[in-house]
């Protein structure tokens, strides 16, 4: 399937007639890529705009949310300087405090030996009369 001399000369002949221009279609097809060009750059420009207004609420959220921050941040450093300010808790205070429960706990602890002792006694009272109820019951039987 090769060309002949011929039907290339044809090809290239017609390839080189061109039709003339019409410059209303050129005017037209500017105009209307002026048009959309504009177009698109009012519609970008808006929603910059809007964009930026965003923004700046934002920003401005974050400022006062920061001066609010600083001003709790104040309230604690100034609580935290009343804290410090006091005096402190001490070992001599902690003695004073604890005196009271030293001694209610001697006191339970004598109150539990008396106890335990008289417990102790009992116990071998018992067994003695055990033992006693023992000889008995075998002196009884013989």
């Amino acid at each position: 399937m090769s060309l002949t001399k011929e039907e290339i000369i044809e090809a290239v002949k017609a390839s080189q007639q061109t039709k003339p221009v019409d410059s209303h279609k050129v005017t037209e097809w500017l105009f209307r890529g002026l048009v959309a060009l504009l177009l698109f750059l009012g519609n970008n420009i808006r929603v910059l705009q809007i964009d930026q207004g965003i923004a700046q609420q934002a920003i401005l959220n974050d400022i006062n949310i920061l001066k609010r921050d600083k001003e709790y941040e104040k309230e604690q450093y100034e609580e935290f300087k009343q804290i410090l300010s006091k005096p402190r808790f001490t070992k001599d205070d902690f003695d004073q405090s604890i005196t009271p429960l030293r001694t209610q706990l001697n006191q339970n602890t004598g109150e539990l030996n008396r106890r335990s002792t008289i417990t102790g006694e009992a116990e071998k009272r018992i067994s003695r009369l055990e033992y006693l109820m023992e000889e008995f019951v075998a002196l009884k039987k013989k």
